[in-house]
């Protein structure tokens, strides 16, 4: 036991630590791309490109939650007996499955970009940009479409506790689209060469993780049949319909509150609270960060019965998390009208009050508290409680964001978020998390694949089954 959990240690720090190098390298990588390619293709082009790259960031939602639903599943097998065969099993229906969802969306935009004047859609009025609307979106949209099923790679080197080599991929991906952007420009390429060569470096680059890991690393791991096995499938799809209802829920409850300022209290104020909270963006992102690794940690530790670990360590990252977060926000809070006046520099702009900025900085206070205890949730596959927290606060914190904004202002939509997620989503998460440690070791939880999975199996399924069901944050 003590030295599978010096192993486990060791995996969640490097894992960590090589997911806050990825990250950086990707953000180094879009401020060298993105002067190239702005002096390359001109404003109006490199506008239209950045339109139909957001429109794929949206899109994300067209994973149907399978990665994180395939991710549970390999975490939880990962300790089992039998974890590599029905491990096989899931990995091929969750390839199958995304590939047919990026059949069908490529055939849709294919159709989308022959049928219909695409330059409009995106306010072009220039024939000439017009006529490259179509071949920007369906190149875009193409290369995104490849890349839903080769994304899995990362979800299945998380699960296996491999996230130092998921980050070393992500971050030669990084280098990658610089140095292929960068010679497509220098060698003089067209424009819309260099979208290509920007668009299909992620492909490219999963592509090359997913060959290497399935024939060097894991080949164990590596399906001896492509067939779609329906309880395999029906498993990982009742699963990733729940994660699908929960990341809408949470990506609502994230950027809802523009769009409410600008209504309540016009676009003039919401052009200064939308530029406040960007301030707090990385913050949220190291919260993600630093917490996702404990997913397929817990999922370990759970199999093995190792709870005392996971209460351990669960409370040691809800502390440090909150610690760490909540210190560099209050050090954001009390740089933030320098801060802001150097970055933004326009005499239009005016910082918010202080204490209007304070408010904002604790939302990725609260979530850097509650992560941890989300993450144990996701490794059991546990997810009805989040759904309930986040549906909650949606339903409630509108009304009394209302009713805060009447009465003071811009400060009542920070306030009324925090306030509403205090009643809302933290007793949930912490019901949640009661229910999973609160488990004798060896509890086995209904399963609904075909064989039956190790102690703690993430296998949610329709009515009448225990509300045993994952979390994910």
């Amino acid at each position: 036991m003590a030295t599978t959990r010096t192993t486990r240690n060791r995996r969640l720090v490097s894992g960590v630590a090589a997911s806050f190098g990825a990250v950086g390298a990707g953000s180094v990588a879009s401020l060298i791309v993105a002067p190239v390619m702005f002096h390359h293709l001109g404003p109006a082009l490199f506008g239209l490109w950045v339109a139909v790259t957001a429109l794929t960031s949206v899109a994300l939602f067209a994973d149907l939650g399978m990665g994180n639903s395939l991710l549970t599943r390999l975490a939880a097998h990962r300790a089992a007996p039998s974890g590599v065969r029905d491990a096989t099993g899931a990995v091929a229906a969750a390839y199958l499955t995304l590939a047919g969802t990026g059949a069908v969306l490529l055939a849709g935009v294919m159709t989308v970009g022959v049928a219909v004047p695409v330059g409009p859609l995106f306010g072009v009025t220039d024939a000439r940009l017009g006529a490259q609307a179509a071949t920007v979106l369906v190149v875009c949209f193409g290369a995104f479409a490849v890349n839903l099923p080769l994304s899995l790679i990362t979800k299945i080197q998380l699960a296996m506790q491999d996230t130092a080599r998921s980050a070393g991929w992500s971050a030669a991906t990084a280098a990658w689209t610089v140095l292929v952007v960068g010679g497509a420009a220098a060698a003089g390429a067209g424009p819309l060469t260099l979208i290509a060569c920007a668009s299909t470096a992620a492909p490219v680059g999963n592509l090359a993780n997913t060959v290497h890991y399935f024939t060097r690393v894991r080949p164990d791991l590596r399906p001896a049949r492509w067939v779609l096995e329906p309880g395999a499938a029906g498993g990982l799809l009742r699963l990733s319909v729940r994660y699908f209802a929960l990341s809408l829920l949470t990506s609502t409850a994230a950027s809802i509150d523009g769009y409410l300022v600008a209504r309540w209290l016009g676009p003039v104020a919401a052009a200064h609270y939308g530029v406040t909270v960007r301030m707090f963006i990385l913050l949220n992102l190291v919260v993600t960060v630093v917490n996702t690794p404990l997913w397929p940690a817990n999922a370990d530790a759970l199999a093995r019965g190792d709870l005392p670990w996971v209460r351990r360590t669960t409370r040691r990252m809800c502390l440090l998390g909150a610690g760490l977060v909540g210190a560099a926000a209050a050090v954001l809070v009390a740089a933030s009208e320098p801060l802001l006046a150097a970055w933004i520099r326009s005499p239009d702009f005016h910082g918010l009050p202080t204490g209007v900025v304070a408010l904002l900085a604790l939302w990725p206070a609260l979530l850097a508290a509650v992560s941890p205890m989300f993450m144990v949730q996701n490794s059991v596959g546990l997810l009805r409680p989040q759904l309930a927290g986040w549906g909650a606060y949606l339903l409630l914190s509108l009304p009394a964001k209302a009713l805060l904004v009447r009465d003071l202002g811009l400060a009542g939509v920070p306030l009324g978020s925090a306030a509403v997620f205090a009643v809302t989503v933290l007793p949930a998460c912490a019901a949640g998390y009661r229910a999973v440690v609160a488990r004798k070791p060896g509890h086995r939880r209904r399963t609904a694949g075909p064989a039956p999975g190790p102690a703690y199996a993430p296998a949610p399924t329709g009515p009448g089954q225990p509300a045993r069901e994952r979390t994910c944050s």
